[in-house]
Formats: C-alpha cells, structure tokens, sequence
C-alpha cells in the first residue's frame, strides 16, 4: 500500500501506444484503497533512466499541488493550476447560456 508522496516502480505499458507509467498516492483523507492515486506518465522514447528520474521529480513536485475537498469536489487529483486554467478558460467562454444558444443556432443552421 502506497502511504502518501510514495509511488511505485515506474514501469512500461503497452497497448495501441506505449509509455512508461508509475502510480502515486497524493495527500488526502483516507477513504476508499484507491483514495489519491493517479497514474502518471511519459513517453516511452525516453530512456528508462530519463522516466525513472520523471518519476522522481513527479513524487517531489505533484502533492504539493494536489487540491483540496473543501475547495475541489475532484481532490486531490484535480491539481491547483489545472484547477486555475479551468476557472480562466470558462471565463472566457463568457455567459454559458449565450455559448449554448449560440452553439445551437449554429448547429441547426
């Protein structure tokens, strides 16, 4: 069981493309087994040695911007700044009731 900030030896997937991949656990309450895990990624063009030290740098970087239940209903897997590029970009999609109007009419036209 991974305790949090740990992860898993990194690893490589192959299905219709191939990558190297790792699991970590982000910091959270504890729940369900799989409560903060996310599964990352990288190319699998890189060398294993270049993944293996993608993966460390994951594990010191990433669960100090893991989101919080009180401010994220997707925490802690949804990270602060994708949190923050969310909220700007619905921002500038300006009122959500014009855009799908306005989808619409272009839809049926």
């Amino acid at each position: 069981m991974l305790r949090t900030g740990q992860r898993t030896p990194v690893f490589r997937l192959g299905s219709s493309w191939e990558r190297h991949t790792w699991y970590l656990r982000l910091p959270c309450r504890p729940g369900a087994p799989w409560a903060g895990i996310v599964r990352v990624e990288c190319s699998a063009d890189l060398p294993a040695a270049d993944a293996v030290a993608q993966a460390a740098r994951s594990q010191a970087t990433l669960p100090r911007f893991a989101s919080t239940e009180y401010k994220d209903s997707r925490a802690p897997q949804n990270l602060y700044p994708i949190a923050g590029l969310e909220r700007e970009l619905r921002r500038r999609l300006g009122e959500p009731n014009l855009l799908y109007r306005a989808l619409r009419r272009a839809a049926a036209a």
